[in-house]
């Protein structure tokens, strides 16, 4: 997984802050609240060495980014806590989500915080 995210990255001749530019823009197309731009790089070099598996929403930022599927960049179907990708369009027209309970502590994923999810689904 690690070897192809670098690998994609330095195809294009990019240092990572380009690569975190790139995910900004591809999250704000998408609608989609995501880490800061000081926790990214961190994340960013943590998943491109492979001590940290890639959320689906962050697959779907990298294969926006790349413009590869999230299996040629070796990161498909490798996350175990598939929240649903949550936009502030579908809070806005208040889409239903799937029944996940979310922990308040799981991290920011998609849009919504886990104690957003909460209060927005009304599970105690």
């Amino acid at each position: 997984m690690a070897a192809r995210l670098r690998e994609f990255r330095a195809a294009r001749g990019w240092a990572q802050r380009q690569l975190l530019a790139s995910l900004v823009e591809a999250a704000g197309r998408r609608g989609i609240r995501i880490h800061s731009a000081g926790t990214l790089p961190g994340l960013i070099s943590e998943w491109e060495r492979g001590l940290r598996v890639v959320s689906v929403t962050y697959q779907q930022l990298f294969s926006d980014v790349y413009d590869a599927s999230a299996e040629e960049l070796g990161i498909a179907g490798e996350w175990s806590r598939n929240h649903p990708v949550v936009t502030r369009a579908d809070i806005a027209n208040a889409t239903p989500t799937p029944h996940a309970i979310s922990n308040p502590k799981d991290p920011l994923i998609g849009g919504l915080s886990g104690a957003e999810r909460i209060e927005l689904e009304g599970v105690a």
